[in-house]
């Protein structure tokens, strides 16, 4: 009898304990996904307004007829300024996230892996515009060429970072994690127009990528 007791006692355990590890795993998916969401609404606008007015300053640049090009460098600081503040804005509740003890106990190598990379490539990519932003208005040209240094070395640790979170996404393609079978991710709720970010030209190679068509900002197909 004391057996049973003792057997029933032991399964109960068991069973309160993981329900209150997928309880709290999909506490920690859902309020990934809330963050994730909250980058794509507010931050990733700005993102693809900064990048078309990058494009299009840049394509009159490289087009010699120089005619527009200062309201068009002027209209890229504009929106670059208006990125900046907003990725500032979420960076630290994502490293809030990213640092606590719940996320890091709970969650699993890769997802951990993938979200830090993720951040990495958010937070360099904001620190290699601010200091392209804080390139242009300094004087002194040692500290202008210190932060055009610091601008090139942020934007090639952000191409790394791109680079190891698609590896992890790419190692783990088509491999089962049982929890996911039990918690569900919630369906994001970023309209998908927000993910499809222009490309831009690498400064930092030798040869320009090329740009595509009808690069103004302001165009109907921006």
């Amino acid at each position: 009898m004391k057996f049973i007791k003792f057997f029933f006692l032991f399964i109960g355990t068991l069973f309160i304990l993981f329900a209150g590890y997928l309880l709290t795993f999909q506490f920690l998916v859902n309020k990934g996904t809330e963050l994730v969401d909250e980058h794509c609404i507010k931050v990733n606008p700005y993102i693809i307004a900064r990048k078309n007015a990058f494009n299009y300053q840049y394509q009159i640049m490289m087009s010699g007829k120089l005619d527009g090009f200062k309201a068009a460098f002027d209209k890229y600081f504009i929106a670059s300024s208006k990125y900046l503040t907003a990725e500032k804005q979420w960076l630290p509740k994502e490293r809030m996230f990213l640092d606590s003890k719940l996320f890091n106990y709970m969650m699993p190598e890769y997802l951990k892996d993938a979200a830090n990379y993720q951040y990495d490539m958010y937070n360099h990519d904001y620190l290699s515009l601010l200091y392209i932003n804080e390139a242009f208005y300094e004087k002194d040209k040692t500290k202008q060429l210190q932060l055009s240094q610091q601008t090139e070395d942020e934007a090639k640790l952000r191409d790394s970072a791109e680079s190891k979170y698609n590896a992890v996404w790419d190692d783990n393609k088509g491999k089962k994690d049982w929890r996911f079978w039990i918690v569900k991710v919630p369906p994001s709720k970023c309209p998908a127009k927000n993910n499809d970010i222009p490309n831009t030209p690498n400064l930092f190679e030798p040869t320009p990528t090329p740009l595509p068509e009808n690069a103004n900002p302001d165009s109907p197909s921006s």
